[in-house]
C-alpha cells in the first residue's frame, strides 16, 4: 500500500485480497494511472513499476472498512487491517482508532 494523502495505491495481490472481503465497504478500486519521474528512471535505469489500483476511500471513519478523518488519517476495519497485515509492510504507523466524542453539557 502507498499511502500519500489523498492517494492510497495498492499491488494487484492487495487489491484482490481486498475485493475478497464480504461486502466491503467505504472504498472502490480502480486502475491508477502512474508515472516514474526521471530520478526514478535515473537510479533504476530498464526498471519498470508494478501495476497499481488506486483505492478511493468514501467511507467513513470507524464504520466502514475504510474511512478517512478530517484531518486525512485513513482508518481501517480490523477486517481490512487482517488483510494488510498478511503482506510484507515496510513502512507504516499503527494506532488504535478512538473516535472523539464531543463531551454532553
Amino acid at each position: 500500500m502507498v499511502r500519500a494523502h489523498p492517494a492510497v495505491l495498492v499491488r494487484t495481490q492487495v487489491k484482490n485480497a481486498l475485493l475478497r472481503l464480504d461486502r466491503p465497504s467505504g472504498f472502490n478500486v480502480r486502475k491508477a494511472r502512474v508515472r516514474t519521474s526521471q530520478f526514478f528512471r535515473k537510479q533504476n535505469p530498464g526498471k519498470r513499476l508494478p501495476r497499481f489500483w488506486a483505492v478511493d476511500v468514501s467511507g467513513r471513519a470507524g464504520c466502514d472498512d475504510m474511512g478517512l478523518m478530517t484531518s486525512g488519517t485513513l482508518v481501517v476495519s480490523r477486517r481490512v487491517l487482517d488483510v494488510l497485515l498478511g503482506f510484507c509492510i515496510r513502512r507504516a504507523s499503527f494506532a488504535q482508532y478512538t473516535p472523539w466524542r464531543q463531551p454532553r453539557h
